[in-house]
């Protein structure tokens, strides 16, 4: 009977043992699967720092691509005004046009007409130029300046020779002082000149009405000259004004055409 109760007791002691070992070990032994994982989703292993699951708090960090887009927006200035740039200088036929206006230039003309009672063709020069004198003048500013040329009245007369010029700038023998010669209008290609009178005793504008040393210099006091400059460079136009020749010769008309083209 001793036996089998010490038997009994140490089959006992042995299914205790066993118990709390597996008690231990399940205790102080690595992790099942199942908490790893949880681990691993709470972030647990840092994930948590770097991950972009977790939102950012109202009103701190980098604000989202809605509110940056709106912010953008708002304080974006507003497009600078563009102005137009001035037109540049364009060339065409027989001078520039930079103003408005007839192309500037030079332009060698045939003069048919006649002055007094003499008739006469001969060549010349037109100039059209911009604009001389914008100071000084008593007869407003011109829009442009125009002249024609032919032969030297003054210095050798001849039949219809003459210098007509709304600036004296535009004769060959100009004084430095370009002084404004009348009233200048501008209608597209078109350009007329009329002479001033109170202007006419500077005698920069005259012509003659026949040859030789006797002939009498004739200074304009009335008329216009006008001309026309085509988009090939063609020219036409005309003059007719009136000179005054002082008491011994009194007054003589001088009308002619003008027709030519760019030098």
């Amino acid at each position: 009977m001793a036996r089998r109760g010490r038997q009994s007791m140490a089959a006992a002691a042995l299914s205790v043992g066993l118990v709390l070992g597996g008690c231990s070990s399940g205790s102080s032994g690595t992790p099942d699967a199942s908490r790893t994982n949880a681990s691993t989703e709470r972030g647990d292993t840092g994930s948590t720092a770097t991950g972009a699951s977790s939102p950012t708090p109202s009103g701190s960090g980098t604000p989202s691509a809605e509110r940056t887009g709106d912010a953008h927006t708002s304080s974006s200035p507003a497009p600078a005004r563009t102005t137009s740039a001035p037109r540049p200088t364009t060339t065409t036929g027989g001078g520039t046009s930079g103003q408005g206006g007839p192309n500037r230039g030079t332009y060698t003309v045939t003069i048919s007409g006649q002055v007094g009672s003499n008739t006469f063709r001969r060549t010349g020069t037109v100039r059209v130029r911009d604009t001389v004198a914008r100071v000084g003048t008593t007869n407003g500013v011109n829009a442009v300046d125009v002249c024609l040329i032919s032969g030297s009245p003054a210095a050798r007369p001849e039949v219809g020779a003459i210098w007509l010029g709304s600036n004296s700038a535009c004769n060959p023998g100009a004084n430095a002082a370009n002084m404004d010669m009348g009233y200048v209008t501008v209608a597209g290609s078109k350009v007329t000149f009329q002479p001033d009178q109170r202007m006419s005793a500077t005698s920069a504008n005259h012509f003659t009405a026949n040859a030789g040393l006797t002939a009498c210099p004739y200074v304009p006091v009335s008329g216009e000259l006008t001309v026309s400059v085509g988009s090939t460079g063609s020219l036409s136009g005309s003059v007719r004004i009136t000179g005054y020749g002082g008491a011994m010769c009194g007054q003589v008309p001088y009308q002619a055409t003008i027709t030519g083209g760019s030098a």
